[in-house]
């Protein structure tokens, strides 16, 4: 249940981020005055915009025929192979948040992932595929283009992979490639500060865990019998993580320098900046849930 919990906010937090990077207008296709005013204002919200961008600034204005009408000449190229994958995702993202037509959405997505390898794209067909949204859901399948969205350098693919290697769904248990994972998608340039957490609590786990285990025939496969413990590790990663706001990692931080571990003497300064900072990300937040469970 904590891995399903953790998973699905993982999911719900990260979709959303893929960037979906827009030119305007497909090549060939006449231009207007409003779609150059459209673009201008998704341009003004990031340097080049993205597909959050579109979709907040479709949340506030009607979707006008014309625009409609852009998306579909994109999933047109996309189709008949002529489509930038750029404009292939933001078509799917379109007819997949927009209309809700996440069948539609899925066929983009996948062509776009096999075919012009597009990493979100990859992620977005995953992601279809284990909530069961516009797909047959399969934990199998939708590992499957999470571990290709991670081949092909996309931080938050790299993070679900690892996250299904940890639980062993639809894929076999294998800890020390979760981690590897993990790694990918925390440090540069993915900076997802829930993949340093999830690799710092591996980490931290007691070594007993692993030695009541290892007489059994069970042990192959076991989460602790072959990734040493390693606090000081684990504390690089949690200020990583704190330092993107991340309330869990300043929480866990408290904790180490409050108790002390092995390489990570207690400090009475550190404690109190890291208890600090996680009674502001609480304020601000406005919930402890990340404290509860860690």
């Amino acid at each position: 249940e904590l891995v399903q919990d953790g998973f699905v906010t993982g999911l719900s937090r990260t979709w959303r981020s893929q960037f979906c990077r827009t030119k305007g207008t497909r090549l060939g296709a006449k231009t207007s005055e409003g779609r150059r005013e459209r673009d201008r204002e998704i341009e003004s919200r990031g340097k080049l915009g993205d597909c959050n961008a579109l979709l907040s600034t479709m949340e506030v204005r009607a979707v006008d025929k014309e625009y409609e009408e852009r998306m579909a000449a994109y999933e047109i190229d996309c189709a008949e192979g002529k489509g930038e994958p750029y404009a292939c995702q933001c078509a799917a993202e379109f007819f997949s948040v927009v209309k809700g037509d996440h069948p539609r959405a899925y066929t983009i997505f996948k062509r776009n992932c096999l075919e012009n390898r597009y990493g979100a794209s990859c992620f977005s067909t995953a992601r279809a595929l284990i909530t069961g949204k516009g797909a047959e859901q399969s934990d199998e399948q939708a590992f499957e283009y999470f571990d290709k969205s991670c081949q092909l350098e996309y931080a938050p693919g790299c993070y679900h992979a690892g996250l299904l290697r940890r639980a062993g769904l639809g894929t076999r248990k294998d800890v020390p490639e979760a981690l590897k994972n993990f790694e990918s998608a925390c440090q540069d340039p993915g900076n997802i500060p829930e993949a340093c957490y999830e690799k710092a609590l591996q980490l931290l786990k007691p070594l007993e865990e692993a030695q009541s285990k290892k007489s059994s025939w069970f042990s192959w496969g076991d989460d602790r019998s072959s990734v040493p413990r390693n606090p000081e590790e684990a504390r690089k990663l949690l200020e990583r993580g704190c330092r993107q706001a991340h309330g869990a990692s300043c929480f866990n931080l408290a904790v180490m320098y409050k108790n002390g571990d092995d390489g990570v003497p207690a400090d009475a300064a550190k404690f109190q900046e890291y208890k600090k900072e996680t009674e502001r990300l609480i304020k601000a937040q406005g919930s402890m849930d990340f404290v509860r469970g860690t």
